[in-house]
C-alpha cells in the first residue's frame, strides 16, 4: 500500500539546498510554507548496532527517535542489537547476546554507534535520515502480514506471517524479537553513567535462526508461515514486539512490526 504523508523535514532540506544553487532573495509573498507531500512506498529497517559502554550511542537511540517522529513508527522499524567490544553481556546483566555478537562479527562492525539501513552499507547514524528518506520511497514487491497469539499460561507466542507478492520474489524471511521499556546501564555522551537509562527496541532473539527461512514467490502468490516460541521468563511480554522481514542480496524487501501483547 502506497500512503501519501507530509513530512515538514523536506522543507529544510530543500530550502538548504536552495542556499547552494542561488543566493537571491526571495519574497516573503512567494516563498512556501508548509509540508512537501511524501509517499511512502516500504517500511524502512534501521538495525541499530549499539552497547551499553559506548559514550554516543544514546544520540543514535535520539536519531531513531526522530525519524520515527518524522516519518512514522509504523514505517521506520529500528532494532537495537548490542554486540561487540562495547557491550555488556546478559551473564554481566547486560543486553548483548550471542546472536547480537554474531550480527555485529558478521557485519564487521568494530566502531560504534554505527548501522544498517535496509541492510545496504554500515552508516554512521548521522547518514541514517538521507537512507530512510531514499529507501522509504522505494517500491516493494511483497506485503507482510502479521497475526499474533500470546498464552500467558505458557508464555508461548505464535504468530502467523502471510507473505502475497506483488512481483516473483527470492529471498530470506526473519523473525525477531524485541524489547522497549528496559531499564538498565548506560553510558552518555558526556561520560555520565546512568543505571536507570531506558532502552528500547532491543534484540533480543531470532524466532527462526540467525538468518531466516528461504522464500521463492511468483507475482499475485499468497504464502502463509506459522511459527512458535516460548517467551523467556526475564523478558516482558507486554513491552515486547516481533519484527518480520524479507531481504536479499538487494536489501530488505519489506518489514513490519507488530505487538506480542497488544493494548487493548
Amino acid at each position: 500500500m502506497i500512503l501519501k504523508r507530509f513530512f515538514p523535514v523536506l522543507l529544510g532540506v530543500m530550502a538548504v539546498a536552495g542556499c547552494f544553487s542561488s543566493c537571491d532573495t526571495v519574497d516573503e509573498a512567494d516563498r512556501w510554507e508548509g509540508p512537501l507531500p511524501f509517499e511512502v512506498r516500504k517500511n524502512v529497517l534501521i538495525e541499530d548496532f549499539t552497547g551499553q559502554m559506548c559514550l554516543n550511542c544514546p544520540l543514535a537511540s535520539e536519531e531513531v527517535h526522530k525519524l520515527q517522529e518524522t516519518y512514522g513508527a509504523e514505517h521506520v522499524i529500528a532494532v537495537a542489537i548490542h554486540g561487540g567490544a562495547l557491550s555488556i553481556s546478559k551473564d554481566n546483566n547486560g543486553l548483548a547476546t550471542d546472536e547480537g555478537n554474531a550480527y555485529v562479527s558478521h557485519w564487521g562492525i568494530d566502531a560504534f554507534p554505527n548501522g544498517k539501513v535496509d541492510r545496504g552499507g554500515i552508516l554512521d547514524y548521522l547518514s541514517w535520515g538521507g537512507a530512510v528518506y531514499t529507501r522509504l520511497q522505494q517500491i516493494s514487491p511483497l506485503s507482510i502480514g502479521l497475526t499474533g497469539n500470546y498464552q500467558a499460561e505458557t508464555r508461548t507466542y505464535e504468530v502467523q506471517v502471510s507473505l502475497t507478492a506483488m512481483e516473483d520474489v527470492a529471498g530470506k524471511l526473519q523473525l525477531w524479537l524485541t524489547e522497549d521499556n528496559i531499564t538498565g546501564f548506560q553510558i552518555k555522551p558526556d561520560g555520565s553513567r546512568d543505571r536507570n537509562y531506558v532502552h528500547n527496541h532491543v534484540f533480543r532473539q531470532t524466532i527462526n535462526g540467525l538468518w531466516g527461512d528461504a522464500v521463492q514467490m511468483s507475482a499475485g502468490n499468497e504464502g502463509v508461515h506459522t511459527y512458535s516460541v516460548e517467551i523467556p521468563a526475564d523478558y516482558v511480554a507486554e513491552n515486547m514486539n516481533l519484527v518480520a522481514f524479507v531481504y536479499n542480496d538487494s536489501g530488505v524487501l519489506q518489514v513490519e512490526q507488530v505487538s506480542v501483547c497488544p493494548k487493548d
